[in-house]
């Protein structure tokens, strides 16, 4: 249906009078872009933002980015019905229905993404009245027509409480005898249809159903294919399309006006008669689409042509137009043989002016290198071939090219590099290969200085000219330095340099810009020189160059521009960036000046800035190699603005020099023409793109809403509010689209999975996000979308997301969870109180054991003290008695009791040993040695013998001993230390341990008498020290030199039991 809706139409002047005549560009879409077919005969904007297109081989979505295409499929019953598409609308519940060639009606389900189709049925009166259906409207809401090529037809229908279609019937409405065809629905308002057909307009009355006719073409009964506009703006106009023209029809008044070619008036007429579209747009332009052409009709009666150009892909694709459309954000979509054309108000910010071949009234070149206003308004505008003259009153190009023939009607050469106005209004052109040239205005003549004898002014390539405060005219060559103009002599002066070592001189000779500021300053700008400051008066020059080590220097030393700005700040363009001057007035010569550098970090598009402009405003434009960019320099903190070629630039690629005429409107040149516009009217494109989702993949396959149990979707994923995902399945992909058109290359995106993501995700152009083993659990994934202009939708859309467990995740699960470990911790408990019992039983064996083992070591023990003391005391007892019976032998009896004193010292000593060995705090190697250490020491105190323990270390302390070790070392080495005393005559005693890899070695040495071991092989106690030895498992080994030494050698293996 035909909606009257009010919608915002930006920069409606480039539709003004004043530019009538301007380059319209369009973007263009094909089959190479995705498009099903390239005839276009339907175009529909819905209320989701989708654009969708008919074309003889399907029906297409698009989201500017991708096509959906839905073809006919014979063995698919819930495909469309046919691929020819008359017509696309859209319902109140959103749902799409296309009108087709012989296929009848279709409606498309948003939801489900499924066709029903409603066809002729010959044995079904209340079907639809033919297979071929033209155009489709709901009006009132719930009320549906549909025009057929046999009448129009009110369509009733039945739905269930979800919205789905049970049964609908049609009720045939003819309206004529002989032609009942009716084309188009044009609008439906107040009580009525307004329809086309063969014979010419119908007004349809719903309350009555009946018809009123109006006759456009009452002078002849010829039958004609008359068609209305596809969406008509506020006004009181019909406008109806035909074989025989164009018609205007006035609903209060019922006039017609007819618009036809005039063959004598042509550029106030329509081309072409056959007028297959219409469309009145917004700001009230007609835009009439023709068999040859587009003719578009001012409210001020002006007319423009446009046709396709081969040499301009900004022109239309085709000239055949067979739909025309304007959506809701204002842009124009055209319906051609060769594909979509669209036009983008908002993009075209900028005024496009570029070469025509074979065009009269055309610059003469694509490569725009200089341009300049002159006093008089014209403008002269320098390319790669040839000098153009445009007159903007007249919109003529008047051309100069070098003329061999004729000098002086032509520049020197035809590459035009600089131009400039003097204070006498004479133009001067700098040129490539030809020097420096002279526009005489008032001859309109050539003046060429080919006899100047300087070959850079002659034949040389001029970068630079300017004018001074004494109007002296300066001129910057390629490669020959800095010329002087003398008009007295009517000759050049060569300014002086010295490229090897400049002090005064100029340091490089390309001049590639020349500028003089308010205060008098003059600035050479150089191609590797930096700056150079002339000072006229002496003819000398300081220079200002790039420091790498000093971020305050000039940022690179090819000076391409300058621009002082109207607070007096002089601004240098480089091959590297920005630059801001600073001066230091309490500094001299060049270390006054200094930079503040701004850059691609900085957010300049590029850092080659060719040209320099200030607006009205306060803001600079800088043109680049990747296009123009606005600058906000209220603060240090630059704010860029960047357009392309996108937002209608000539290119991105930029040529040196810019222009700011006399209106406040800028030009720049660059490798496709030049592009002028006024700075103050460069607006954003306020419109908040919608944003959907248009895919969900898992594993990379496409998932389609099935009503199929089970299904992860049930409805098309643009519609869905949440899916669930099996854990399984939890590596998936979202595509989304933000649905402005002006330039979708330039739409952002930002993203957040809430429940995953902590930020949000800005992705730039990226469009789609693709998650990997996600937790099981519930996620709310949120996307935003902005223009290309950068208004963002902040809401954007959202949908909820549902990771399921693995089954042993799940309530059921965790249920046996606890049961099982219930019972293990039930079993546990058993096997603990088990293992109590068993440990409680081993301990009382244990105890019993070890009771036991004391029981026989104290047996053992008092075996050995039985052994020893008894010993003893029987020699005591003996000794005593000796003593009793030799009473009278005084001598005698001091012998036996020395030998009673000698035993009873021995009983004492081994009872200590005998308790020490006892004392389960001494069972280390340490303390064992340390017990033979004070042994020694006491035993060897007031004798002629020095005695000394070696290796005694305090890790000794970590190895312990069984009671039997200790005792059997004590035992042997007190044996062996007593028989030292009393025999070695020694003078030196040694007791050294060594303990290594487990196995221990005690040696008792001294440098005594010595022995001879077959002679005493069973004296001094040998055989119960080795006794000893042997029943520890030890070795003792005894070597002895007879007058020499003697050594006790203990050997024993200690394992981890020891």
């Amino acid at each position: 249906m035909k909606f009257q809706i009010a919608l915002f139409f930006f920069f409606t002047v480039f539709f003004s009078t004043a530019f009538a005549q301007e380059d319209i560009n369009f973007k263009h879409l094909t089959v190479a872009d995705g498009l099903s077919q390239n005839t276009i005969s339907a175009i529909h904007h819905d209320s989701r933002g989708f654009m969708w297109f008919g074309t003889q081989d399907g029906l297409n979505r698009y989201d500017g980015y991708e096509f959906r295409v839905f073809r006919h499929d014979r063995d698919d019953q819930k495909s469309i019905s046919a691929n020819w598409i008359w017509s696309i609308e859209e319902d109140s519940s959103g749902h799409i229905w296309a009108s087709t060639f012989g296929g009848g009606l279709s409606r498309f389900d948003r939801y489900t993404e499924e066709f029903i189709t409603f066809k002729n049925d010959p044995d079904d009166p209340k079907s639809i009245s033919h297979d071929t259906a033209w155009d489709f409207a709901e009006y009132p809401k719930g009320t549906f027509w549909v025009a057929t090529n046999n009448g129009l037809n009110q369509m009733f229908i039945e739905k269930d409480k979800h919205g789905n279609i049970l049964k609908a019937e049609f009720e045939y409405l003819p309206h004529d005898t002989v032609n009942n065809n009716v084309f188009r629905i044009v609008l439906a308002e107040g009580d009525y249809l307004w329809l086309t057909s063969p014979m010419g307009l119908y007004k349809f009355e719903i309350k009555t159903k009946t018809y009123t006719f109006y006759d456009l073409t009452p002078e002849t009964d010829i039958f004609h294919r008359y068609q209305g506009s596809s969406n008509q703006a506020k006004s009181d106009y019909l406008w109806i399309t035909s074989g025989e023209g164009l018609f205007r029809f006035n609903k209060k008044t019922a006039e017609v006006k007819h618009y036809i070619n005039d063959p004598a008036n042509p550029e106030k007429s329509i081309i072409d008669n056959s007028v297959i579209s219409v469309l009145e747009a917004d700001n009230g332009v007609v835009w009439v689409g023709t068999t040859t052409s587009l003719t578009l009709i001012y409210p001020s009666g002006n007319y423009q042509q446009l046709k396709h150009d081969q040499l301009n892909p900004g022109s239309l694709s085709h000239d055949y137009i067979s739909s025309l459309y304007q959506d809701r954000n204002g842009l124009i979509w055209l319906g051609t043989r060769s594909g979509l054309d669209y036009y983008r108000p908002a993009a075209e910010k900028f005024k496009h002016i570029h070469f025509r071949a074979h065009s009269p009234n055309s610059m003469s070149s694509s490569s725009v290198i200089s341009i300049i206003e002159d006093s008089f308004g014209f403008l002269w505008i320098g390319t790669s071939d040839g000098l153009n003259r445009y007159n903007p009153k007249t919109g003529k190009y008047q051309h100069y090219f070098k003329n061999t023939e004729n000098p002086m009607r032509g520049p020197s050469s035809s590459y035009i590099i600089i131009l400039f106005e003097d204070s006498n209004k004479n133009i001067w052109i700098g040129t490539r290969g030809g020097g420096v040239c002279l526009w005489e205005r008032k001859t309109g003549l050539f003046k060429h200085f080919t006899n100047a004898g300087l070959p850079g002014i002659s034949i040389g390539t001029i970068l630079s000219i300017i004018e001074d405060e004494d109007n002296d005219i300066w001129v910057g060559s390629n490669g020959a330095g800095l010329f002087f103009y003398d008009k007295t002599k009517d000759t050049f002066e060569q300014m002086p340099f010295n490229i090897i070592d400049p002090t005064t001189e100029m340091n490089d000779l390309s001049v590639f810009s020349l500028f003089i500021d308010s205060q008098g300053t003059f600035y050479v700008g150089t191609a590797a020189g930096g700056i150079n400051i002339f000072h006229k008066k002496n003819r000398t020059f300081e220079h200002i160059l790039n420091d790498p080590e000093d971020k305050n220097s000039i940022s690179n030393n090819r000076i391409i521009s300058f621009l002082e700005t109207r607070d007096g700040t002089i601004w240098v363009g480089t091959a590297q960036g920005l630059n801001k001057l600073v001066i230091d007035e309490k500094k001299t010569g060049a270390a006054k000046y200094s930079f503040i550098q701004y850059l691609a970090k900085d957010g300049l598009p590029n850092e080659v800035i060719y040209g320099i402009l200030e607006d009205e405003q306060g803001y600079l434009w800088i043109s680049t190699n990747k296009g123009i960019a606005k600058i906000d320099i209220s603060s240090e903190n630059i704010s860029v603005r960047s357009f392309t070629k996108d937002d209608g630039l000539q290119d991105n690629e930029f040529n040196q020099n810019a222009l700011i005429d006399k209106a406040g409107q800028m030009y720049f040149g660059g490798i496709n023409g030049y592009n002028v516009f006024d700075p103050g009217k460069i607006r954003l494109n306020e419109h908040k793109p919608p944003v959907r989702l248009t895919h969900l993949k898992i594993i990379d396959k496409e998932v389609k809403p099935s009503s199929v149990n089970g299904s992860v979707l049930t409805k098309s994923i643009t519609e869905t509010r949440a899916f669930t995902l099996p854990w399984t399945h939890n590596v998936f992909s979202l595509e989304f689209a933000a649905l402005d058109f002006t330039t979708p290359e330039k739409n952002q995106f930002a993203y957040k999975m809430e429940g995953f993501d902590d930020e949000w995700i800005k992705s730039g152009s990226r469009r789609f996000v693709t998650y990997t083993n996600l937790d099981p659990g519930e996620y709310i994934f949120r996307v935003r979308g902005s223009n290309n202009d950068g208004i963002w939708n902040e809401e954007g859309t959202s949908i909820g997301i549902t990771i399921t467990p693995p089954p042993w995740q799940t309530w059921w699960a965790y249920i046996l969870y606890f049961i099982f470990l219930s019972a293990a911790i039930f079993s546990y408990i058993q096997f603990k109180v088990r293992e109590k019992d068993k440990e409680l039983e081993m301990f009382a064996r244990i105890e019993k054991a070890k009771s036991e083992e004391r029981a026989m070591v104290r047996k053992k023990a008092s075996a050995d003290f039985h052994d020893e003391a008894g010993n003893l005391i029987t020699k005591i007892s003996l000794f005593v008695e000796l003593a009793k019976r030799t009473e009278k032998k005084e001598s005698q009896t001091k012998g036996y009791l020395e030998k009673i004193e000698e035993n009873t010292k021995q009983l004492s000593g081994g009872m200590r040993d005998f308790i020490w060995s006892l004392d389960p705090g001494k069972d280390n190697l340490l303390d064992t040695m340390s017990r033979l250490e004070d042994f020694g020491n006491s035993m060897f105190e007031y004798s002629d013998i020095q005695f000394r323990a070696i290796g005694l270390k305090k890790k000794l302390s970590s190895i312990n001993l069984a009671l039997d070790d200790r005792r059997a070392i004590v035992l042997i080495f007190k044996e062996a230390m007593n028989n030292c005393l009393k025999y070695s005559k020694a003078k030196k005693a040694f007791l050294r341990i060594d303990h290594e890899n487990e196995k221990l070695k005690i040696i008792f040495s001294d440098n005594g008498v010595g022995f001879n071991l077959d002679t005493i092989e069973n004296g001094y106690g040998l055989t119960n020290m080795n006794s000893r030895a042997e029943k520890v498992d030890a070795v003792l080994e005894i070597d002895s030199i007879p007058k020499k030494e003697t050594q006790i050698i203990f050997i024993k293996n200690l394992d981890a039991k020891s």
